[in-house]
């Protein structure tokens, strides 16, 4: 929410809050930055901005429910701590309960 204060739109504001959040919950996981790069190239910011970063809320338009996600298609394949790291990040970016 710091970045909507500071005038960031939300489209960058929800890309920082998603792939930091991957990064805090899964620093470790060998897979991290393939799974932030899988992410980048399903929802990528086209907004002219100059951040390579994921389109949080494209990519929260783009599933159906965030926290079934993961345990379908290409996410099921990820290792436990990245699935639980992703399904994390989604529920935070979409607002979720």
């Amino acid at each position: 929410m710091d970045g909507i204060r500071k005038a960031n739109p939300w489209e960058r504001s929800s890309a920082i809050v998603l792939e930091r959040a991957l990064q805090e919950l899964a620093p470790k996981d060998p897979g991290l930055f393939d799974l932030i790069d899988k992410l980048r190239s399903i929802a990528p910011m086209n907004n002219g901005s100059q951040l390579d970063v994921v389109d949080g809320l494209g990519m929260i338009r783009q599933i159906p429910d965030p926290k079934t996600y993961t345990t379908t298609g290409w996410a099921a394949a990820l290792s436990a701590p990245l699935r639980a790291a992703l399904a994390s990040a989604l529920t935070t970016v979409c607002g979720c309960p």
